[in-house]
């Protein structure tokens, strides 16, 4: 069964947004390979501009950008809440997963033009994480449900159950 690239790139931004403080890991930075939103916008800004600033060139990007400015990309790392403590699921509401606070809210628009990082059907995948930050933490990664609809807010239902990916260290 093969899920759109674009899942990946979900599962990235909502890995970086379900740190826990109960256990140590290396909670306090993003994933890089596959990119999170924030940090593939980044990375975007990073080749659309000509010097020191950052200009994204991406559609998604751009409106995020015009919506809650440009702190969020060069502060791609801390797009978490670092007191979740396993409540997660109680404390980001449902369209908020992929941006749970006010500096990152723009980065749950649902449009599907995010930029995504493409992964081979069938493939070995490698994830990175830029541990920019690191401190006691759980890190999990999920993966959206089959049909699941880009266009609309990303809600908790829309996630497999069970994360694809856990890391306590």
């Amino acid at each position: 069964m093969r899920k759109p690239i674009a899942l990946l790139a979900i599962a990235a931004a909502i890995g970086a947004l379900l740190v826990q403080t109960s256990a140590p890991a290396l909670a306090h930075g993003s994933m890089v390979w596959p990119g999170s939103r924030t940090y593939l916008c980044y990375q975007d800004g990073r080749a659309g501009s000509g010097g020191g600033d950052l200009q994204p060139t991406n559609p998604a990007c751009v409106a995020a950008v015009a919506q809650g400015g440009k702190q969020p990309l060069w502060d791609w790392y801390g797009n978490l809440i670092s007191n979740a403590a396993g409540r997660h699921r109680e404390i980001i509401p449902d369209g908020s997963l992929c941006g749970p606070t006010t500096k990152y809210d723009a980065y749950n628009l649902s449009r599907a033009d995010w930029p995504v990082t493409q992964v081979t059907a069938n493939a070995s995948v490698t994830f990175k994480y830029n541990a920019w930050a690191p401190h006691p933490g759980t890190w999990e990664q999920y993966v959206t449900k089959d049909g699941f609809d880009v266009t609309k807010p990303l809600k908790w239902s829309d996630l497999e159950p069970v994360p694809f990916d856990k890391i306590t260290n």
